[in-house]
C-alpha cells in the first residue's frame, strides 16, 4: 500500500517542483503549484508517519544507539527549531545544565525526531511568549555498569501558549487524536505525539505534561543513557557544519549566473548526505573518495548545480546498497562501497570537468542509453520517480550550455562525467 501512495505522490512532488522553475508562470499560478507541492508533503508526512506508527504497532522499530558529541547534537536542534519561533515572533531560550557530558550513546534520529516534535508543538500552539527548551542532569543520577556509566538526562520543553485541559491530557497521545482550534491542528497529522511518546517508551521513559488552559505547557522526559568518551568531534561543530551546508546547499539563484566554488557545493552535498554513507547493522561506511584539482570559481546558478550533485551523489548510494543486497558484512568489507569524486579543467581551460563513479553494480547499454529519458527508473516501486537525471541533464544542458555522460559497464560501476564552462553563456551575453 505504502508503495502504491508513494509513486504517484512523488510524481505529483516531481512535476510541482519543475513546474516551479518555470519562468513563463504567473505569480497566481505559481501560488496554485506552491500549494500542490505543500499539500503533497504534508501527504507524505502522514505516509512516514502511519508508517513509523505500523512499525511501532508491530514491534519492528529498533532502536540503534551510536557515541554523540551531545553539545553539538542539541545545538542542532535548537537552531532548526528557532528559525520557526522567530518567524512567529517568539522567545526561543535553550538552557543545557553545564554538567551534561559531552559524550553520550543514543539513536540520534529518534531523539531528534522527539525533540522536534515535542518543540514544534510547543511553537505551533504558542501565540505569544516564549517557548523553553532545558535540559538537565538529574541530581545523583550517575550510575554504573559493568560496561560504562549510566546519566540520567531531562528534556523538558515548556511554552506559555494555548494550554491543554486536564481531561484531554491523555488524548493527546492517542493516533490520530488533535486538540486546540481547527487551524492549527489542520497543521498535523495528529500522529506526532503517539509516534514520540512511543519511542520515549522504547527508551524505558514516559513523556510527562503539565498544562493549564490560558497558561502553557510543560512537557519533560527522563532518560538513562551511557556516558562516552570514544565520539569523535571534527574541528567545526557538527551544528556548525550543517548548518554552513545547508546555507551553501540552498543558494537562492539570481537572474543571472553567480562564482561559485564547485568544491564547496560537492562538501555541503556529501555533509548532508552523511547519514546515507555512515555504517548500519548491515554494512559498513561507503566510503568518499574526493580529489580534487585547482579549479577557479564557475560562473553558475549554484542552487540549481547543487540540486544536480544531490542527484548523482544520492543515485550511487542507491546502487551501492542495491548492490550489496544478499551479502554478508564481512564479504562488503572485503570489497568496500566506495564513491569517488575527481575534478579538474578541461584541455582548453575552459570548462570544469566532474567526475563521480561508484563501484557497485553498473548498467547495461540498454540502461545506460535511457538513463536520462523522462520517467524512466531502475529503482523499486516507491523508490524513484524516473524525473532526477532528467531534471539534472536540463540543468546542466540548458541552464549552463554544458554536458552531463554516463559511463558504465555491468559489474564494473558507473561514472557520471559533467562539463561545465567556467563562463557561463548568459553573463557573457549580458556583457
Amino acid at each position: 500500500m505504502s508503495h502504491e501512495l508513494r509513486t504517484p505522490l512523488n510524481r505529483i512532488l516531481g512535476y510541482a517542483q519543475i513546474l516551479n522553475r518555470s519562468n513563463t508562470w504567473g505569480d497566481k499560478e505559481k501560488k496554485g503549484v506552491e500549494i500542490i507541492y505543500q499539500c503533497g508533503s504534508h501527504l507524505l508526512t502522514l505516509i512516514n508517519d502511519v508508517l513509523d506508527l505500523s512499525k511501532i504497532e508491530a514491534r519492528k522499530l529498533e532502536l540503534y544507539p551510536r557515541a554523540l558529541h551531545l553539545p553539538s547534537f542539541l545545538q542542532g536542534v535548537v537552531e532548526i527549531c528557532r528559525i520557526r519561533a522567530e518567524q512567529k515572533g517568539l522567545e526561543f531560550i535553550y538552557t543545557a545544565d553545564t554538567k551534561l557530558p559531552e559524550g553520550i550513546e543514543a539513536d540520534e534520529k529518534r531523539l531528534r525526531q522527539v525533540l522536534i516534535n515535542l518543540l514544534g508543538n510547543a511553537i505551533k500552539f504558542t501565540d505569544k511568549g516564549s517557548v523553553i527548551f532545558n535540559v538537565e542532569t538529574l541530581t545523583n543520577s550517575a550510575l554504573s555498569t559493568q560496561n560504562s556509566a549510566l546519566i540520567k538526562l531531562r528534556f523538558q520543553i515548556q511554552d506559555t501558549g494555548v494550554g491543554i485541559a486536564l481531561d484531554e491530557i491523555e488524548a493527546i497521545f492517542k493516533p490520530f487524536e488533535q486538540v486546540g482550534s481547527i487551524a492549527r491542528t489542520s497543521e498535523g497529522t495528529g500522529l506526532g505525539l503517539s509516534i514520540s511518546s512511543k519511542i520515549v517508551n522504547l527508551m524505558d521513559s514516559q513523556i510527562q505534561v503539565k498544562s493549564q488552559l490560558g497558561v502553557g505547557s510543560n512537557f519533560f522526559f527522563d532518560v538513562d543513557l551511557p556516558v562516552v568518551t570514544n565520539w569523535v568531534k571534527d574541528t567545526m561543530s557538527y551544528s556548525e557544519q550543517n548548518i554552513t551546508s545547508l546555507r551553501t546547499f540552498s543558494r537562492a539563484d539570481s537572474e543571472y549566473p553567480t562564482e561559485f566554488n564547485i568544491h564547496d557545493g560537492l562538501d555541503s552535498t556529501i555533509l548532508i548526505l552523511k547519514h546515507r554513507l555512515k555504517a548500519d547493522e548491515n554494512r559498513p561506511a561507503i566510503e568518499v573518495i574526493c580529489n580534487y584539482g585547482k579549479l577557479p570559481q564557475v560562473e553558475c546558478y549554484a542552487g540549481q548545480l547543487n540540486q544536480v550533485f544531490m542527484n548523482l551523489l544520492a543515485n550511487p548510494i542507491d546502487a551501492l546498497e542495491e548492490s550489496n543486497k544478499g551479502k554478508s558484512f564481512e564479504g562488503i568489507q572485503a570489497n568496500p562501497n566506495i564513491i569517488t569524486i575527481v575534478t579538474g579543467l578541461s584541455r582548453d581551460e575552459e570548462s570544469t570537468i566532474i567526475r563521480i563513479k561508484d563501484n557497485g553494480v553498473g548498467m547495461s547499454d540498454e540502461i545506460k542509453n535511457k538513463v536520462f529519458e523522462h520517467l524512466f527508473t531502475t529503482k523499486a516501486v516507491g523508490k524513484g520517480t524516473g524525473l532526477g537525471l532528467t531534471i539534472a541533464r536540463q540543468i546542466i544542458v540548458d541552464k549552463h550550455y554544458g554536458s552531463i555522460d554516463v559511463n558504465s559497464s555491468e559489474r564494473e560501476g558507473t561514472e557520471f562525467v559533467i562539463t561545465i564552462p567556467i563562463r557561463n553563456r548568459v553573463s557573457v551575453d549580458v556583457l
